[in-house]
Parts: C-alpha cells; sequence; structure tokens
C-alpha cells in the first residue's frame, strides 16, 4: 500500500466518524423547543481537588522541573508540608500566626556577632559606648512612630492602587490656605491678620478656617501658631546665648584640649570656637570626644546641654548627645580655612596691629603728635600716576641731572652715580579723615614688588591696571611727619578676621555693648 493510499483511507475514516456523531438536520429541529433534549453537563470531577474520584485520571506529582532543561528543582519536604499547611489554612489563622512568630522572634532576639567589610569579612571594631549612643539615639527617633504588628501587615497587604495620605497629629493645628486675594475680598490671610486700631478687624462673621482643639476658629481669633523645631541649632556662640531651649545642637572647631582643660570638678574640659573666634567650654561627660583631641577639629555635637551660670554660658556633653568628627558640612570648611589664617591661636593684642615703638592712632588726631611715630589703620584711596619714579643720585637719592655726557654730578655730594627712586604719591583715609603721605623707596618697592627702575618704561595705562588693586584695601601704616610731609617707611595688611575679636575686647573693657 503506498503513502498516498494511507492518507486517502484515513480522511474517509474522519468523515466517518463526523458524521455519526452529529445528529440530523430534522431531529435538530426537534430539539430545539425541548430543552429535555439536551442534558445538564456532567461534572468529570464532582469532589474537591485534593481528593480525586477514581475515573479522574490525574497525573503524578513527579516534582518540580526547570522550564526549558527540565531539570529537577530539589525541595526539603519541611517546605512541601509548610507550603501544604498554609494552602488549607484559612487567611486570619496565618495571618495571627505570622504575627504570633514576629513577636516570638523580637522577644527572643538575635545575637549581634559584629560589623564586618564587605567581601573580606575582616572585623570592624566598634566599642559599646559608640552602639549604646547609636542605639539610644535611633529609639529617640522613632519613639514618635510605633506601628502595631497588625499595623504592618495591613499596610502591606493595602491595594497600592488606594492613595494612603497620614493624617496630622490631633495636637498640630493646620491652617487652610486661602485663594482669594485679601485686595478682591475682606478675606485675607492668617499670617497677615492684625489686630487694628479700633480692636476689630475686617473679618467675615464665619470665615472659613480650621478649629483649634479648644474649638476656637483661627481666622477669627487672629492668631496663628508657629511649629517650632524640635532641636536647635546654632554655628556661632552669640546664638547659644539667645537659645529658648536647654538643649542644642553646634558645630565648631576644637581650639584648647588636653589633660590642662580640668574645671573645679576634675571634668575634662576643651574650648571650641566659632567663625568670629568667639569661644565656649565644653565638659565631657562623655567618651564620645577624646580629652587630648588635635586643636583644628571640627565636631558636630547634637543634643549638647547648655549650662548658664551668670552671664558666662558653657556646654555639656553627655551620654545622650551625639557626636559627629569632621562633617561634611560648608561651615566646617569655612572652620578649617580660618584656624589657618590664625585666627584662633592666642587671643590678639594691640601689639599685634602695631609697629615697634608706635602707638595705634587715627588720622584726625596725627597732628597732635608730630614728634611721635604713630600706626594708622586707613586705606589708600587714590594714587598719583604723574610723578611715580625720579632718577636720583645713589649716595644722598637727592634728584640728579642729566647731561649731555651723562649723569652730572650731584650738587649735595659730588657723586655722578644716579639710578631710580620711588616717589610714590598717595592719599590715605580712615573714619576720621584723609591724609596726603609719601612712601620711602623700600617701602614703595615692598608695596609694589618691583625696583623702581622696571617701572619706567611701563605705559600709564599699564600701570593703572597694575597698581590699582592696592587701592581700598585695608592696612597698617607706620607714618611720622619729617621735613614738614607725612611719610610711610613700612606697611602691612590688616587681618580682618583677628582684628574683630581684638575691637570686641576693647569694647568689652570700655564698656560697650
Amino acid at each position: 500500500m503506498t503513502a498516498s493510499q494511507d492518507v486517502q483511507d484515513s480522511f474517509d475514516e474522519s468523515l466517518k466518524l463526523n458524521s455519526s456523531s452529529s445528529p440530523p438536520s430534522g431531529g435538530l429541529k426537534r430539539q430545539v423547543g425541548n430543552n429535555d433534549a439536551f442534558p445538564a453537563p456532567k461534572r468529570i470531577c464532582p469532589q474537591s481537588a485534593s481528593d480525586p474520584p477514581p475515573n479522574c485520571n490525574v497525573p503524578k506529582f513527579t516534582g518540580f522541573l526547570t522550564a526549558g532543561s527540565n531539570r529537577e528543582i530539589k525541595v526539603s519536604e519541611a517546605a512541601l508540608s509548610s507550603a501544604r499547611a498554609r494552602l488549607h489554612a484559612s487567611d486570619e489563622d496565618f495571618e495571627e500566626e505570622g504575627v504570633a512568630s514576629a513577636r516570638s522572634d523580637v522577644g527572643k532576639g538575635s545575637t549581634f556577632v559584629g560589623f564586618v567589610t564587605a567581601g573580606t569579612n575582616k572585623p570592624i571594631t566598634v566599642s559599646d559606648s559608640a552602639l549604646e549612643m547609636a542605639k539610644r539615639r535611633l529609639d529617640n527617633n522613632l519613639e514618635d512612630v510605633s506601628p502595631s504588628p497588625r499595623g504592618a501587615v495591613d499596610s502591606e497587604n493595602r491595594d497600592p492602587s488606594q492613595l494612603h495620605v497620614p493624617s496630622p497629629p490631633q495636637n498640630l493645628m493646620s491652617v487652610a490656605r486661602i485663594s482669594r486675594s485679601p485686595r478682591d475680598s475682606p478675606l485675607c490671610s492668617p499670617l497677615a491678620v492684625e489686630k487694628s486700631i479700633g480692636g476689630a478687624s475686617p473679618m467675615p462673621s464665619n470665615p472659613p478656617g480650621t478649629l483649634t482643639p479648644s474649638g476656637r476658629n483661627v481666622l477669627a481669633t487672629g492668631k496663628v501658631v508657629a511649629e517650632f523645631p524640635k532641636a536647635f541649632r546654632a554655628t556661632c556662640i552669640r546664638d547659644l546665648r539667645s537659645c529658648p531651649q536647654d538643649t542644642v545642637d553646634f558645630l565648631g572647631i576644637v581650639i584648647e584640649s588636653g589633660a590642662h582643660g580640668q574645671n573645679r570638678s576634675n571634668v575634662p574640659v576643651i574650648k571650641m570656637a566659632d567663625r568670629y573666634g568667639e569661644s565656649v567650654q565644653v565638659e565631657l561627660l562623655s567618651s564620645s570626644i577624646p580629652v587630648n583631641i588635635s586643636t583644628g577639629c571640627v565636631i558636630s555635637i547634637e543634643g549638647a546641654v547648655i549650662r548658664r551660670n551668670g552671664g558666662a554660658i558653657s556646654l555639656i556633653l553627655n551620654d545622650s548627645a551625639f557626636v559627629d568628627l569632621e562633617p561634611n558640612d560648608p561651615e566646617a570648611e569655612c572652620l578649617h580655612r580660618l584656624f589657618r589664617t590664625g585666627l584662633f591661636d592666642v587671643a590678639p593684642s594691640e601689639d599685634d596691629f602695631t609697629f615697634e615703638t608706635t602707638a595705634l592712632r587715627v588720622i584726625g588726631r596725627l597732628s597732635e603728635y608730630p614728634n611721635n611715630v604713630s600706626t594708622v589703620m586707613a586705606r589708600i584711596c587714590s594714587i598719583n600716576y604723574e610723578a611715580l619714579v625720579y632718577l636720583g643720585c645713589i649716595t644722598c637719592k637727592r634728584y640728579a641731572v642729566r647731561g649731555p655726557d651723562g649723569v652730572e654730578s650731584c650738587q649735595n655730594c659730588n657723586s655722578k652715580k644716579a639710578r631710580y627712586f620711588y616717589s610714590l604719591h598717595v592719599e590715605v583715609a580712615d573714619f576720621s579723615g584723609v591724609l596726603a603721605v609719601y612712601f620711602t623707596d623700600e617701602a614703595a618697592e615692598k608695596l609694589i614688588g618691583k625696583p623702581a627702575g622696571g617701572m619706567v618704561k611701563l605705559h600709564k595705562d599699564l600701570l593703572r591696571t597694575k597698581l590699582s588693586p592696592l587701592c581700598y584695601r585695608p592696612m597698617l601704616f607706620r607714618i611720622s611727619l619729617q621735613n614738614s610731609k607725612w611719610l610711610i617707611d613700612d606697611w602691612k595688611y590688616l587681618e580682618i578676621p583677628r582684628f574683630k575679636p581684638f575691637l570686641l575686647n576693647i569694647a568689652k573693657q570700655k564698656g560697650y555693648k
């Protein structure tokens, strides 16, 4: 028999089977009005899926297989038993059982083996005091939010499509925002409510608003309750004096430390300063900060206790405070830059801002001391660019005359050697007045940074560009009256960060506030 004959026989056989299974057309018409002709559907497995009937051909469970490669997945008997128990148990029983197991796990607690590095698993040493402080800080942050295990389960099983808006605490009063402009209607924002001269405000009888816990309307009373932060953060000593709380978060730089820092109670202390050079004493009742910490280290303290003793103020560091050494803060970078300038060195005195054998005076009173050398704190306000240098005798520094054969002999010392000298003429000013002065050659060369001969061939515009940055910079000048002219023979830049604490000390000594 050929292959084509086999195909033909199978096709004929299928046609016979289809014709025998379909009813005749007349029988179909009679069955339309008779519902009994169609028997009710029969359930193959009337019992539950776990107990199949004998007539159901249920394949035998051979295990779990991977998709594609059909590799066997091993599952323990304990896992299978747990899955069967969970499948047969109701949702409520399973939830209560999970909560009870969670409570039992929390009650038992787990043994903390310590911190290790990722990869190499090298142990990281952490002191018990540091762990205790971290645990205490975590407990303080979570003391207001303590959801129950039941609530945690409910939040996990909540429909994600439902929007959950946390309700505000009952003791916090919220004020509704008003979209209408106060210019268009008598309504106004609660933050703009002010008591009028007559004692009445232009408010409607029933304005929209939120009732306080006592039942009074915010807009009707015109009072707004401000919510202050829990922690008061200060980076200046003067903010500590005005702090309304007993604890504060403070950031400063260490300027004194070591065993010599002991107070009357034999408690180790350190001194921390702010950006203005003012310092405060910190008593170390905790070991979070070592006593011998190096100066120049920036420390952030959260939860330091403020001690007020008359006009003096100090901080106390106990075990409940949290310490962060060298925090990542812009204020810390500012303190490091100021520390490098010497701001936090020994308290400056008048000798640091005067020259030797001089006194610090103002321009307006220099005429009272014509025979004394004085130090003036002033700024250069103008420069004479027309007579910046001159050709003078190398011996007596007087003007030299250039002849056809070279420099002529000096009429004072008969010397024929000459060079260029500075004749820098400027005006200096402070708050008391303006004074025209001259610089000596040495002082002018120190100020400009180049010998006088190098300035001869420079164009006037280039001279202005080079010397204009010298104007309006705070400087200290050593000045004296010579040959009826005020002469400056030395100068130095004024260190403003160090001079400000010096002025504060003078004001305190004289009783100024």
